[in-house]
């Protein structure tokens, strides 16, 4: 059962510690709201007067966020989902892609 296991397996772990991941995650930004934490980038963006300049006029997740939802906390999640859903399909396409014969 040791690392061949592992091998076969890599796909179905990485999605459910993704998962879980994502769906823990609102939990961190109520703890940022309870207790002030910002990023530090927005701090400084406000001290020097930065405004933010939208790329796309209408984004499909503004903020990380699915507005047909109403909901944004389960928005988080879902565009959470997808994102990780990308990125990891990505990856397993370029790997596929620069596996040896």
């Amino acid at each position: 059962m040791g690392v061949e296991w592992l091998r076969e397996r890599w796909v179905l772990l990485t999605i459910v510690a993704v998962v879980v991941m994502v769906l823990i995650s609102p939990l961190f930004g109520i703890a940022c709201e309870r207790v002030g934490y910002s990023e530090p980038l927005e701090n400084v963006g406000e001290e020097f007067g930065a405004e933010e300049i939208p790329i796309y006029e209408n984004p499909p997740m503004p903020d990380y966020d699915v507005p047909a939802l109403g909901n944004p906390a389960l928005g988080g999640i879902i565009s959470g989902i997808v994102g990780s859903l990308v990125v990891l399909l990505l990856a397993v396409g370029i790997g596929t892609l620069l596996k040896k014969p």
